[in-house]
């Protein structure tokens, strides 16, 4: 991840309001970036919470 989207997640974390039509394209390309690799680890950790609570956690040696 880049600084831009490292900032801009920070802010967003932080509960900061992010402002679209103060940032420049490539910030609000940055942000698209980081909130889509959120969520895609945000879904992977939810699977493997999921896959963990049925016993067949790839993580895991049973």
């Amino acid at each position: 991840m880049d600084l831009i989207a490292k900032q801009l997640a920070k802010r967003r974390a932080a509960g900061l309001f992010v402002s679209y039509d103060r940032t420049t394209p490539e910030e609000t390309a940055a942000y698209g970036r980081a909130t889509i690799a959120f969520a895609n680890v945000k879904a992977r950790d939810e699977e493997l919470d999921r896959l963990n609570w049925l016993g067949r956690n790839p993580r895991i040696e049973h």
